[in-house]
């Protein structure tokens, strides 16, 4: 896939609860960058969450400014679809139809 920049940090939101997140400026979705680093990479260095950015927040000093990149659930998941699991889950799916 075609990286152009990559910023890798490990995340807690939750105490004990640290992750890889991959913010990434480039062409391809965040599923091909997955596969594809799934075949170069053992499985604990691939990134849990990919964020696609359109250029990174920078510091008055021209470097990534770290404090202010997205949390990964803010960023809309990566198309992933999962169907109803229940009676209350597919009202409110075909609510929002």
């Amino acid at each position: 896939p075609s990286i152009q920049e990559a910023v890798v940090i490990v995340r807690e939101d939750e105490p004990g609860d640290k992750r890889l997140v991959a913010y990434v400026v480039g062409e391809e979705t965040p599923a091909e960058w997955r596969i594809a680093l799934k075949e170069k990479l053992p499985a604990y260095m691939v990134p849990a969450h990919f964020v696609k950015m359109e250029v990174f927040p920078l510091t008055p000093n021209g470097k990534v400014d770290r404090k202010v990149l997205p949390h990964p659930g803010q960023v809309e998941k990566e198309g992933e679809y999962v169907a109803p699991q229940n009676e209350r889950e597919e009202l409110l799916a075909s609510i929002w139809e």
